[in-house]
Protein backbone atom coordinates (compact mmCIF):
# COMPACT_ATOMS: atom_id res chain seq x y z
CA UNK A 1 0.00 0.00 0.00
CA UNK A 2 0.98 3.52 -0.69
CA UNK A 3 2.38 5.56 2.13
CA UNK A 4 4.50 8.48 3.14
CA UNK A 5 7.79 7.87 1.55
CA UNK A 6 10.11 7.03 4.78
CA UNK A 7 12.70 9.71 4.33
CA UNK A 8 10.17 12.03 4.53
CA UNK A 9 9.40 11.52 8.64
CA UNK A 10 12.43 12.38 9.40
CA UNK A 11 12.16 16.01 7.79
CA UNK A 12 12.27 19.19 9.74
CA UNK A 13 9.22 20.68 7.50
CA UNK A 14 9.92 24.19 6.87
CA UNK A 15 9.45 26.10 3.52
CA UNK A 16 9.23 22.86 1.59
CA UNK A 17 7.74 19.27 0.97
CA UNK A 18 9.54 16.35 -0.31
CA UNK A 19 8.47 15.74 -3.36
CA UNK A 20 6.98 12.50 -2.78
CA UNK A 21 5.21 13.64 0.47
CA UNK A 22 3.67 16.42 -2.06
CA UNK A 23 2.79 13.60 -4.77
CA UNK A 24 1.35 11.40 -1.82
CA UNK A 25 -0.68 13.93 -0.53
CA UNK A 26 -2.43 15.27 -3.44
CA UNK A 27 -2.91 11.97 -4.53
CA UNK A 28 -5.31 10.74 -1.44
CA UNK A 29 -6.97 14.35 -1.34
CA UNK A 30 -8.05 13.50 -4.96
CA UNK A 31 -9.23 10.22 -4.54
CA UNK A 32 -11.46 12.18 -1.93
CA UNK A 33 -12.94 14.27 -4.31
CA UNK A 34 -13.39 11.74 -7.25
CA UNK A 35 -17.30 12.82 -7.28
CA UNK A 36 -17.17 16.33 -8.55
CA UNK A 37 -16.91 18.04 -11.22
CA UNK A 38 -14.66 16.74 -14.32
CA UNK A 39 -15.44 19.97 -16.47
CA UNK A 40 -15.09 22.90 -15.51
CA UNK A 41 -13.73 26.37 -16.44
CA UNK A 42 -10.41 28.81 -16.33
CA UNK A 43 -11.22 32.43 -17.32
CA UNK A 44 -8.75 34.38 -19.07
CA UNK A 45 -7.48 37.04 -21.30
CA UNK A 46 -5.80 36.56 -25.23
CA UNK A 47 -2.44 37.15 -24.97
CA UNK A 48 -2.96 34.26 -22.28
CA UNK A 49 -4.73 32.46 -24.45
CA UNK A 50 -2.17 32.13 -27.02
CA UNK A 51 0.21 31.52 -24.70
CA UNK A 52 -1.81 28.63 -23.21
CA UNK A 53 -2.21 27.25 -26.84
CA UNK A 54 1.41 27.49 -28.27
CA UNK A 55 3.27 26.72 -24.97
CA UNK A 56 0.65 24.33 -22.99
CA UNK A 57 0.85 26.20 -19.54
CA UNK A 58 -1.07 27.93 -17.05
CA UNK A 59 0.40 29.33 -14.20
CA UNK A 60 0.32 28.30 -10.45
CA UNK A 61 0.35 31.46 -8.78
CA UNK A 62 1.68 31.80 -5.19
CA UNK A 63 -1.54 32.49 -2.90
CA UNK A 64 -0.07 35.47 -1.13
CA UNK A 65 -0.76 37.40 -4.32
CA UNK A 66 -4.12 36.16 -5.34
CA UNK A 67 -7.18 38.78 -6.03
CA UNK A 68 -7.39 38.29 -1.85
CA UNK A 69 -4.76 37.74 -0.02
CA UNK A 70 -7.03 36.91 3.07
CA UNK A 71 -7.72 33.31 1.13
CA UNK A 72 -4.72 31.72 2.61
CA UNK A 73 -5.16 32.92 6.07
CA UNK A 74 -8.67 32.21 6.47
CA UNK A 75 -8.21 28.72 5.22
CA UNK A 76 -5.10 28.11 7.54
CA UNK A 77 -7.06 29.57 10.49
CA UNK A 78 -9.82 26.99 9.60
CA UNK A 79 -8.01 23.92 9.53
CA UNK A 80 -5.88 25.46 12.14
CA UNK A 81 -8.69 25.48 14.82
CA UNK A 82 -9.67 21.74 13.21
CA UNK A 83 -6.75 20.27 14.42
CA UNK A 84 -6.07 22.01 17.37
CA UNK A 85 -2.98 23.77 16.03
CA UNK A 86 -1.64 26.33 18.33
CA UNK A 87 1.03 27.59 16.57
CA UNK A 88 0.37 27.73 12.75
CA UNK A 89 3.56 29.21 11.83
CA UNK A 90 5.92 26.69 12.42
CA UNK A 91 5.91 25.73 8.73
CA UNK A 92 6.40 28.44 6.40
CA UNK A 93 4.98 26.69 2.81
CA UNK A 94 4.20 28.94 -0.01
CA UNK A 95 1.27 27.24 -1.48
CA UNK A 96 0.66 28.47 -5.57
CA UNK A 97 -2.35 27.46 -7.02
CA UNK A 98 -4.07 27.77 -10.57
CA UNK A 99 -8.13 28.19 -10.19
CA UNK A 100 -11.39 27.12 -11.75
CA UNK A 101 -14.80 27.08 -11.69
CA UNK A 102 -18.09 25.43 -12.67
CA UNK A 103 -19.35 27.93 -14.64
CA UNK A 104 -17.80 28.98 -17.88
CA UNK A 105 -20.48 32.01 -18.98
CA UNK A 106 -20.78 33.87 -15.70
CA UNK A 107 -21.59 37.77 -15.46
CA UNK A 108 -19.90 37.81 -11.95
CA UNK A 109 -16.76 35.67 -13.32
CA UNK A 110 -16.73 38.14 -16.37
CA UNK A 111 -16.74 40.87 -14.79
CA UNK A 112 -13.97 40.20 -11.96
CA UNK A 113 -11.63 38.06 -13.90
CA UNK A 114 -11.70 38.85 -17.75
CA UNK A 115 -14.02 42.40 -18.40
CA UNK A 116 -12.47 43.09 -21.71
CA UNK A 117 -11.81 40.31 -24.70
CA UNK A 118 -12.60 37.99 -21.66
CA UNK A 119 -11.88 34.32 -22.64
CA UNK A 120 -13.06 31.30 -20.90
CA UNK A 121 -11.67 28.10 -21.30
CA UNK A 122 -13.68 25.04 -20.90
CA UNK A 123 -11.22 21.76 -19.31
CA UNK A 124 -12.79 18.04 -19.60
CA UNK A 125 -10.87 16.09 -16.78
CA UNK A 126 -12.72 13.36 -17.67
CA UNK A 127 -9.53 11.70 -18.79
CA UNK A 128 -8.98 8.53 -19.93
CA UNK A 129 -6.35 6.90 -18.35
CA UNK A 130 -5.18 4.79 -20.75
CA UNK A 131 -3.87 7.38 -23.24
CA UNK A 132 -0.60 7.94 -22.26
CA UNK A 133 -1.42 7.65 -18.53
CA UNK A 134 -0.81 11.77 -18.87
CA UNK A 135 -0.21 13.23 -15.38
CA UNK A 136 -0.44 17.24 -13.98
CA UNK A 137 3.09 18.46 -14.30
CA UNK A 138 5.58 21.62 -12.87
CA UNK A 139 7.89 22.99 -15.36
CA UNK A 140 11.27 23.66 -14.98
CA UNK A 141 13.41 26.29 -16.59
CA UNK A 142 16.11 24.11 -17.10
CA UNK A 143 16.66 22.34 -19.87
CA UNK A 144 18.60 19.02 -20.31
CA UNK A 145 19.96 17.72 -24.32
CA UNK A 146 18.32 15.31 -25.54
CA UNK A 147 20.38 14.02 -28.88
CA UNK A 148 21.52 17.82 -30.03
CA UNK A 149 18.22 19.03 -29.15
CA UNK A 150 17.86 21.22 -25.84
CA UNK A 151 14.35 18.68 -24.05
CA UNK A 152 11.74 20.53 -21.20
CA UNK A 153 12.33 18.89 -18.12
CA UNK A 154 9.44 18.56 -15.78
CA UNK A 155 8.39 17.00 -11.91
CA UNK A 156 4.68 15.18 -12.48
CA UNK A 157 2.71 15.02 -9.52
CA UNK A 158 0.41 11.92 -10.10
CA UNK A 159 -2.96 13.73 -9.84
CA UNK A 160 -5.53 14.63 -13.42
CA UNK A 161 -7.96 16.39 -11.40
CA UNK A 162 -8.07 19.80 -9.94
CA UNK A 163 -9.65 19.38 -6.07
CA UNK A 164 -13.20 21.36 -5.17
CA UNK A 165 -12.74 24.53 -2.70
CA UNK A 166 -14.84 24.22 0.41
CA UNK A 167 -17.22 27.52 1.33
CA UNK A 168 -16.77 27.62 5.64
CA UNK A 169 -16.84 30.92 7.79
CA UNK A 170 -15.59 29.00 10.79
CA UNK A 171 -15.81 25.80 12.90
CA UNK A 172 -17.57 26.15 16.07
CA UNK A 173 -20.33 23.97 17.77
CA UNK A 174 -23.11 25.80 15.99
CA UNK A 175 -21.51 25.77 12.57
CA UNK A 176 -22.83 22.49 11.64
CA UNK A 177 -22.88 23.12 7.99
CA UNK A 178 -19.48 24.33 8.09
CA UNK A 179 -18.13 21.49 10.07
CA UNK A 180 -19.62 19.00 7.51
CA UNK A 181 -17.92 21.12 4.39
CA UNK A 182 -14.48 20.35 6.33
CA UNK A 183 -14.73 17.37 7.63
CA UNK A 184 -14.06 15.56 4.18
CA UNK A 185 -10.91 17.34 3.76
CA UNK A 186 -9.80 15.78 7.43
CA UNK A 187 -10.96 12.18 6.63
CA UNK A 188 -8.49 12.85 3.47
CA UNK A 189 -5.95 14.22 6.18
CA UNK A 190 -6.86 11.05 8.68
CA UNK A 191 -6.35 8.60 5.37
CA UNK A 192 -2.77 10.35 4.46
CA UNK A 193 -1.44 9.89 8.13
CA UNK A 194 -2.34 6.06 9.17
CA UNK A 195 -2.30 2.84 6.99
CA UNK A 196 -5.05 0.27 8.35
CA UNK A 197 -2.30 -1.11 10.83
CA UNK A 198 -2.32 2.94 12.14
CA UNK A 199 1.64 2.55 12.23
CA UNK A 200 2.67 5.27 9.74
CA UNK A 201 3.54 8.64 11.97
CA UNK A 202 3.44 11.74 10.73
CA UNK A 203 6.97 13.72 9.92
CA UNK A 204 7.89 16.34 12.71
CA UNK A 205 5.60 19.78 11.82
CA UNK A 206 3.29 17.96 9.07
CA UNK A 207 -0.18 19.37 11.12
CA UNK A 208 1.36 22.91 10.22
CA UNK A 209 2.65 21.55 6.94
CA UNK A 210 -1.02 20.06 5.74
CA UNK A 211 -2.60 23.62 6.74
CA UNK A 212 -0.22 25.15 4.38
CA UNK A 213 -0.79 22.99 1.75
CA UNK A 214 -4.81 23.13 1.67
CA UNK A 215 -5.50 26.42 2.93
CA UNK A 216 -6.25 27.91 -0.55
CA UNK A 217 -8.75 25.11 -0.16
CA UNK A 218 -11.30 26.72 2.40
CA UNK A 219 -13.02 30.02 1.20
CA UNK A 220 -15.08 32.31 3.08
CA UNK A 221 -19.12 31.40 2.25
CA UNK A 222 -19.44 34.78 0.08
CA UNK A 223 -17.24 33.54 -2.55
CA UNK A 224 -19.59 30.51 -2.79
CA UNK A 225 -21.07 31.85 -5.93
CA UNK A 226 -17.65 31.21 -7.65
CA UNK A 227 -18.06 27.06 -7.27
CA UNK A 228 -14.39 27.21 -7.22
CA UNK A 229 -12.01 24.46 -8.36
CA UNK A 230 -7.85 24.46 -7.89
CA UNK A 231 -5.27 22.72 -8.27
CA UNK A 232 -2.29 23.23 -5.97
CA UNK A 233 1.51 22.95 -5.22
CA UNK A 234 4.17 23.76 -3.20
CA UNK A 235 7.97 24.24 -3.05
CA UNK A 236 9.67 21.15 -2.72
CA UNK A 237 13.25 19.53 -1.32
CA UNK A 238 14.14 17.17 -3.94
CA UNK A 239 14.54 19.65 -7.23
CA UNK A 240 16.26 23.06 -7.48
CA UNK A 241 13.03 25.10 -6.91
CA UNK A 242 14.81 28.18 -8.53
CA UNK A 243 14.66 26.69 -11.48
CA UNK A 244 10.75 26.24 -11.36
CA UNK A 245 9.81 29.74 -10.02
CA UNK A 246 8.53 32.91 -12.37
CA UNK A 247 7.68 35.65 -12.24
CA UNK A 248 5.22 38.34 -13.36
CA UNK A 249 4.58 41.84 -12.62
CA UNK A 250 1.25 43.74 -12.25
CA UNK A 251 0.30 47.45 -11.87
CA UNK A 252 1.07 46.43 -7.74
CA UNK A 253 2.96 43.49 -7.38
CA UNK A 254 5.53 40.81 -8.89
CA UNK A 255 4.28 37.48 -8.49
CA UNK A 256 5.86 34.05 -8.51
CA UNK A 257 4.45 31.67 -10.52
CA UNK A 258 5.08 28.14 -11.34
CA UNK A 259 4.24 26.97 -14.76
CA UNK A 260 1.99 23.67 -14.69
CA UNK A 261 1.16 21.54 -17.83
CA UNK A 262 -0.06 17.71 -18.40
CA UNK A 263 2.82 15.01 -19.66
CA UNK A 264 3.34 11.82 -20.84
CA UNK A 265 6.18 9.53 -20.15
CA UNK A 266 7.72 8.65 -23.44
CA UNK A 267 8.18 5.09 -22.53
CA UNK A 268 11.14 4.67 -25.49
CA UNK A 269 13.26 7.73 -23.94
CA UNK A 270 11.63 8.16 -20.34
CA UNK A 271 11.14 11.70 -21.47
CA UNK A 272 8.05 13.50 -20.31
CA UNK A 273 6.15 15.02 -22.72
CA UNK A 274 3.95 18.28 -22.74
CA UNK A 275 0.84 17.88 -23.93
CA UNK A 276 -0.77 20.80 -22.71
CA UNK A 277 -4.09 21.09 -21.07
CA UNK A 278 -7.79 18.77 -21.76
CA UNK A 279 -9.05 21.94 -24.16
CA UNK A 280 -12.77 21.18 -25.41
CA UNK A 281 -14.45 24.82 -25.39
CA UNK A 282 -13.58 28.79 -25.62
CA UNK A 283 -16.70 31.15 -24.64
CA UNK A 284 -15.79 34.59 -25.95
CA UNK A 285 -16.72 36.63 -23.16
CA UNK A 286 -19.00 40.12 -23.97
CA UNK A 287 -17.01 42.68 -25.37
CA UNK A 288 -17.23 45.54 -27.59
CA UNK A 289 -15.39 43.60 -30.33
CA UNK A 290 -16.43 40.04 -29.36
CA UNK A 291 -17.27 39.11 -32.89
CA UNK A 292 -13.86 39.92 -33.78
CA UNK A 293 -12.20 38.26 -30.99
CA UNK A 294 -14.65 35.38 -32.05
CA UNK A 295 -12.90 35.11 -35.62
CA UNK A 296 -9.56 35.49 -34.08
CA UNK A 297 -9.62 32.72 -32.17
CA UNK A 298 -10.84 29.99 -34.78
CA UNK A 299 -8.39 31.64 -37.26
CA UNK A 300 -5.66 30.77 -34.42
CA UNK A 301 -7.05 27.44 -34.58
CA UNK A 302 -7.34 26.77 -38.00
CA UNK A 303 -3.91 28.13 -38.71
CA UNK A 304 -1.43 28.19 -35.86
CA UNK A 305 -0.34 25.32 -33.35
CA UNK A 306 -2.63 24.06 -30.76
CA UNK A 307 -0.82 22.18 -27.89
CA UNK A 308 -4.00 20.09 -26.57
CA UNK A 309 -4.69 16.80 -25.51
CA UNK A 310 -5.00 14.16 -28.10
CA UNK A 311 -8.47 12.48 -27.68
CA UNK A 312 -9.99 9.35 -28.86
CA UNK A 313 -12.57 9.25 -31.85
CA UNK A 314 -14.98 8.13 -29.19
CA UNK A 315 -14.29 11.29 -27.80
CA UNK A 316 -14.20 13.50 -30.65
CA UNK A 317 -17.94 11.82 -31.13
CA UNK A 318 -19.16 12.79 -28.18
CA UNK A 319 -17.82 16.44 -28.31
CA UNK A 320 -19.31 16.48 -31.45
CA UNK A 321 -22.62 15.56 -30.41
CA UNK A 322 -22.69 18.18 -27.73
CA UNK A 323 -22.16 20.77 -30.47
CA UNK A 324 -24.78 19.64 -32.35
CA UNK A 325 -27.33 19.50 -29.81
CA UNK A 326 -26.28 23.30 -28.97
CA UNK A 327 -27.30 24.19 -31.93
CA UNK A 328 -30.04 22.60 -32.76
CA UNK A 329 -31.59 22.89 -29.72
CA UNK A 330 -30.95 26.78 -30.40
CA UNK A 331 -32.69 26.66 -33.86
CA UNK A 332 -35.84 24.93 -33.26
CA UNK A 333 -36.57 24.85 -29.46
CA UNK A 334 -37.71 21.60 -29.39
CA UNK A 335 -35.93 18.35 -27.84
CA UNK A 336 -37.62 15.63 -29.27
CA UNK A 337 -36.73 17.15 -33.12
CA UNK A 338 -33.07 18.05 -31.51
CA UNK A 339 -32.48 14.72 -30.35
CA UNK A 340 -34.16 13.15 -33.70
CA UNK A 341 -31.77 15.32 -36.00
CA UNK A 342 -28.76 14.81 -33.95
CA UNK A 343 -29.45 11.05 -33.98
CA UNK A 344 -29.91 11.81 -37.94
CA UNK A 345 -27.12 13.67 -38.59
CA UNK A 346 -24.27 11.27 -36.30
CA UNK A 347 -25.55 8.25 -38.35
CA UNK A 348 -24.84 10.30 -41.90
CA UNK A 349 -21.37 11.60 -40.87
CA UNK A 350 -19.93 8.47 -38.94
CA UNK A 351 -20.37 6.23 -41.63
CA UNK A 352 -18.60 2.62 -42.21
CA UNK A 353 -15.75 4.17 -44.23
CA UNK A 354 -14.40 6.30 -40.74
CA UNK A 355 -12.67 4.44 -38.84
CA UNK A 356 -13.41 4.99 -34.99
CA UNK A 357 -10.49 3.00 -33.12
CA UNK A 358 -7.67 5.74 -33.95
CA UNK A 359 -6.62 8.44 -31.61
CA UNK A 360 -7.01 12.23 -33.25
CA UNK A 361 -3.55 13.49 -33.03
CA UNK A 362 -1.49 15.56 -35.59
CA UNK A 363 -1.26 13.05 -38.26
CA UNK A 364 -5.08 12.22 -38.23
CA UNK A 365 -6.53 15.90 -38.37
CA UNK A 366 -7.33 14.94 -41.39
CA UNK A 367 -10.07 12.70 -40.53
CA UNK A 368 -11.44 15.07 -38.17
CA UNK A 369 -12.09 17.37 -40.75
CA UNK A 370 -13.75 15.46 -42.99
CA UNK A 371 -16.68 14.67 -40.35
CA UNK A 372 -16.97 18.21 -39.83
CA UNK A 373 -17.03 18.82 -43.62
CA UNK A 374 -19.75 16.39 -43.45
CA UNK A 375 -21.84 17.60 -40.36
CA UNK A 376 -21.59 21.26 -42.63
CA UNK A 377 -22.97 19.25 -45.41
CA UNK A 378 -26.15 17.64 -43.87
CA UNK A 379 -27.12 21.62 -41.68
CA UNK A 380 -27.00 22.81 -45.76
CA UNK A 381 -29.17 19.85 -46.42
CA UNK A 382 -31.37 20.29 -43.19
CA UNK A 383 -31.24 24.22 -44.25
CA UNK A 384 -32.94 23.48 -47.77
CA UNK A 385 -35.93 22.24 -45.70
CA UNK A 386 -36.46 25.35 -43.51
CA UNK A 387 -38.31 28.38 -44.07
CA UNK A 388 -36.74 31.71 -44.94
CA UNK A 389 -36.99 32.91 -41.14
CA UNK A 390 -35.74 29.85 -39.53
CA UNK A 391 -32.59 29.53 -42.08
CA UNK A 392 -31.55 33.05 -41.57
CA UNK A 393 -31.85 32.02 -37.53
CA UNK A 394 -29.69 28.90 -38.42
CA UNK A 395 -27.21 30.94 -39.95
CA UNK A 396 -26.89 33.30 -37.17
CA UNK A 397 -26.43 30.92 -35.00
CA UNK A 398 -23.98 28.95 -36.67
CA UNK A 399 -22.00 31.99 -37.04
CA UNK A 400 -21.73 32.36 -33.37
CA UNK A 401 -20.10 28.66 -33.36
CA UNK A 402 -17.58 27.05 -34.34
CA UNK A 403 -16.06 22.90 -34.11
CA UNK A 404 -12.59 22.64 -34.87
CA UNK A 405 -10.68 19.50 -35.28
CA UNK A 406 -8.60 19.22 -32.18
CA UNK A 407 -12.62 18.86 -30.48
CA UNK A 408 -13.06 22.10 -29.27
CA UNK A 409 -15.89 24.03 -29.35
CA UNK A 410 -15.60 27.95 -29.57
CA UNK A 411 -18.41 30.11 -29.12
CA UNK A 412 -19.82 33.43 -27.61
CA UNK A 413 -20.84 34.45 -24.69
CA UNK A 414 -25.01 35.07 -24.33
CA UNK A 415 -24.15 37.37 -21.45
CA UNK A 416 -24.77 40.93 -22.73
CA UNK A 417 -22.05 43.70 -22.49
CA UNK A 418 -22.46 45.52 -19.09
CA UNK A 419 -19.28 47.30 -18.63
CA UNK A 420 -17.75 51.23 -18.78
Amino acid sequence: METLDETTRSVELNDRLPLPTLKFCLKKIESSFKDEATFVHHYTGLNALDAILREGFLRATDARFLNDSSEVTHGEDILSSALSIKDKNTCLLRPLSVSFCETGDSLEHWAIYAKELGISLGMDFDIDKTINSPSLSIESKAKKIDGHEPTEIFDPLGIIQPLKVIYAENINAQDEAGNIKVQRLLDAYSMILSEKDGEIQAPPNFNSAFCKLFSTLVKKEVFCYEKEYRFIVVPVIDIDWNQKINFWATDSAIKPYVNLCFTYEDKKTGIFRNIGWPIASITIGPGREQRRTFESVVARLELGEVKAFEITFAKFKDRLEKYLRKILSDVFHDEEKERELTESILGSIFSADIKMQDDIHANSYEKAKELILRMYQEFDTLKGKLTEEKQASFEKILEANYFSWHGIHVFQSTVPYVFA
